[in-house]
């Protein structure tokens, strides 16, 4: 996972691409440049995709499955403890 833009982004070598949970929780990609960067200026939702053919869902879930995981593990890192 890497910071960048303030946000968890997880790049998917199968994909191409960043993805990321933004704010309101909306699943958020954009593509990688060849040299591993991400490209911001073309990001999106996932939910406006609209061509699935050949989309390995497995990997796309396990994808939005790994970013759910990480923000909910910042979140609990940061509740009182001893509660």
């Amino acid at each position: 996972m890497e910071l960048i833009s303030g946000f968890q982004m997880m790049l998917s070598l199968h994909f191409g691409m960043y993805f990321w949970l933004d704010d309101e929780n909306d699943f958020c990609y954009c593509p990688a440049f060849n040299d591993g960067t991400a490209d911001l200026d073309n990001w999106n939702y996932v939910s406006e995709w609209d061509d699935f053919d050949g989309v390995d869902f497995d990997k796309l879930f396990y994808i939005h499955r790994q970013l759910v995981l990480d923000k909910a593990s910042v979140i609990e890192a940061t509740l009182p403890t001893g509660l």
